[in-house]
């Protein structure tokens, strides 16, 4: 199984953080290699390494296999907001999902996360899929890090370990 774990926070900001939190929770407790695991960060953003290339070929290398992809941003009713120049349509995703026949979770931590589930729908994507928002913070700017991370984390560890159909390793 592969991992693709996406943030343009700097290190010290919340959602930053989350995505840490997470890469510690699947090599800690799931048990995935850090070898596996693909993270996409401020830094490759400042470098300009170019997200689709990392993207297109992580999906054409994992067809068959599974894939986790875990955004913690800014998001949009239509995409990720990586930075100021870099910015991620849904559609655009789905182009480079399509071709993959394999299991997905799609943890979309941001605002508008589950305007996601659109794109998902029109692609006829029937693997599984997870889309998240964090709560609304009511136009709040001192964000305080994912409301859902830890509920999704301990669901996983409740039910993923005792579920034959999840097979992480």
């Amino acid at each position: 199984m592969k991992v693709l774990i996406v943030s343009s926070y700097d290190k010290s900001i919340f959602p930053y953080l989350d995505t840490v939190t997470f890469f510690d929770y699947l090599v800690k407790e799931v048990g995935i290699i850090k070898d596996n695991i693909v993270f996409y960060g401020r830094t490759e953003i400042e470098a300009r390494i170019d997200f689709y290339d990392i993207f297109g070929e992580l999906c054409e290398k994992t067809k068959g296999e599974p894939l986790i992809i875990y955004y913690s941003g800014h998001g949009f009713y239509d995409g990720w907001d990586l930075n100021k120049k870099v910015f991620v349509p849904y559609e655009v995703l789905m182009h480079f999902l399509q071709r993959r026949n394999a299991p997905l979770i799609f943890i979309n931590d941001c605002c508008f996360g589950m305007a996601v589930t659109d794109p998902f729908e029109k692609l006829k994507y029937d693997k599984m899929v997870i889309g998240l928002a964090p709560k609304d913070l009511e136009g709040q700017s001192d964000y305080h890090g994912s409301f859902l991370l830890p509920e999704i984390l301990k669901y996983w560890r409740k039910y993923t370990f005792a579920n034959p159909r999840f097979k992480f390793k």
